[in-house]
């Protein structure tokens, strides 16, 4: 890995940016490990810490956020106030739902807007991810080309395509996820600003490569990983299958 995402922050269903709650918040202290010192330490391995910004927009609160000047700007503070007292070197907004309901060019203007915001008011040389869903979803709210003129990469979130209920580790499905690469090119995003998204609750070891080999094939910038917690629940086999893939000798 050459950067990792901390999990630590949302926009709350109030529309507020909060490092604080049941699902996304600051780990507790334990003796000397604190939050601040597990983001020096990736940092200290060349692996560059970012903050992720976990929203959805389940009930219209993302877009309320989006729409609302001082929302906005309270949202925008407090990420970048989060950046610079924990030492992160990168953000990553992961903004899900929008354009289901609601008209998806709308949605896109706002998300835009909200992205290009956020990126002037980050602290120089921070380091501005999206996480998005794929082109052939039902979420049509995301401007990719835009998106991708401003931030420094986008992540396919390239999963989620087998139905509802289907059981962990059933590989999605490779000619959707090659067709979400080929909608993002032809969207206009250079391929050196695409990452693949691999959930790697739906992969196995077997299947993680196929979807490797995808990204190696369209020479995008890299693969993410959905998450870093699930690479030991297959005893290596999955962190094997991964580093037989990536590494070189």
């Amino acid at each position: 890995m050459n950067s990792v995402a901390f999990g630590w922050s949302r926009i709350d269903r109030e529309g507020q940016f909060t490092l604080q709650g049941d699902e996304y918040r600051l780990p507790a202290a334990a003796g000397d490990i604190t939050p601040q010192s597990i983001v020096a330490d990736a940092a200290d391995q060349q692996i560059q810490p970012q903050l992720m910004v976990y929203a959805l927009d389940g009930n219209g609160e993302l877009t309320k956020v989006l729409s609302d000047k001082s929302l906005r700007q309270k949202s925008i503070e407090g990420i970048t106030a989060a950046v610079t007292e924990h030492g992160f070197g990168g953000v990553v907004l992961d903004f899900e739902g929008l354009g289901f309901k609601l008209d998806a060019v709308e949605q896109q203007k706002l998300l835009n807007a909200y992205v290009k915001q956020l990126k002037s008011s980050l602290p120089q040389d921070t380091a501005l991810s999206l996480a998005v869903p794929p082109l052939n979803s039902a979420y049509k709210g995301y401007d990719y080309k835009t998106l991708a003129s401003i931030a420094d990469d986008l992540i396919i979130m390239a999963y989620q395509y087998n139905p509802v209920g289907t059981k962990s580790q059933v590989p999605e499905p490779n000619s959707l996820v090659d067709q979400a690469i080929q909608l993002a090119i032809q969207a206009g995003v250079p391929k050196n600003k695409l990452l693949l998204g691999i959930s790697l609750s739906s992969e196995t070891p077997s299947s993680v490569d196929d979807k490797l080999g995808l990204a190696k094939r369209y020479d995008l910038k890299g693969a993410a990983f959905w998450r870093l917690g699930l690479f030991r629940s297959y005893n290596t086999k999955m962190e094997d299958a991964v580093n037989a893939s990536v590494i070189k000798e």
